[in-house]
């Protein structure tokens, strides 16, 4: 990672974070480096990014080059169809992950979850 990198990685550690850098700055890298970062340290059991829709393949390849051992899921359109809808919900709650990314477009079909639950 580059200098700016790092530094925002320990701001998004530490607190929310907003990155407005410009195309080409290291943004994705960034993200999921704050991801793996926090379940290293025990601050995130199972970090969930969202990402837009017409990006999910590419930043998923992008995770696997900067760690190539993450067990990562990144569902195909098949998974989330109507009929596979439930068995990926099992495997986001239940999988064994380092991290989770999902399309913007599929947050709203996530189920409520129950009165409680803190994403972290």
């Amino acid at each position: 990672l580059r200098i700016h990198q790092k530094v925002a990685v320990s701001r998004g550690i530490k607190s929310s974070l907003l990155l407005a850098h410009q195309v080409g700055t290291g943004k994705t890298f960034t993200m999921q480096t704050i991801a793996m970062e926090k379940r290293r340290l025990g601050i995130a059991k199972k970090p969930m990014l969202v990402v837009q829709n017409a990006t999910l393949e590419q930043f998923a390849l992008s995770f696997i080059k900067l760690y190539p051992s993450v067990k990562l899921l990144a569902p195909t359109k098949k998974m989330m169809d109507a009929k596979n809808r439930q068995r990926l919900f099992s495997l986001i709650a239940y999988g064994d992950y380092d991290a989770i990314v999902i399309p913007q477009g599929f947050v709203d079909m996530i189920p409520e979850m129950k009165r409680g639950y803190k994403f972290t």
